[in-house]
């Protein structure tokens, strides 16, 4: 069988993205609720992913998502929509490789 790159990604520890978070600290307030909008989206698709062999409940999960739904669309009202479209290619990254290990 060949590696394929996507392969080894899988693999592959994700580890914390530190350093987005140290950048995202030392960025305006109106840059910083845009990277919290986006990490709240970004756990949203995380759990809306088919993880039919997880234990959550159902109910539970979708309890959670309405709720980090609402604060996403409650800070996202907060800042320009410029910042909104401008998503963070790392930081969608880093959830996206992580998604293959939930």
């Amino acid at each position: 069988s060949t590696n394929t790159t996507e392969d080894a990604e899988q693999d592959e520890a994700v580890t914390f993205p530190d350093d987005l978070y140290k950048q995202a600290s030392k960025a305006s307030a109106e840059d910083k609720l845009g990277f919290t909008v986006q990490v709240l989206e970004e756990v949203v698709v995380l759990f809306e992913a088919d993880h039919s062999s997880a234990s959550w409940q159902v109910s539970t999960v979708e309890n959670f998502l309405n709720i980090v739904t609402r604060q996403a669309e409650g800070l996202r009202s907060c800042i320009g929509s410029h910042l909104h479209n401008n998503k963070n290619k790392k930081l969608h990254m880093y959830f996206k490789r992580l998604s293959h290990h939930v």
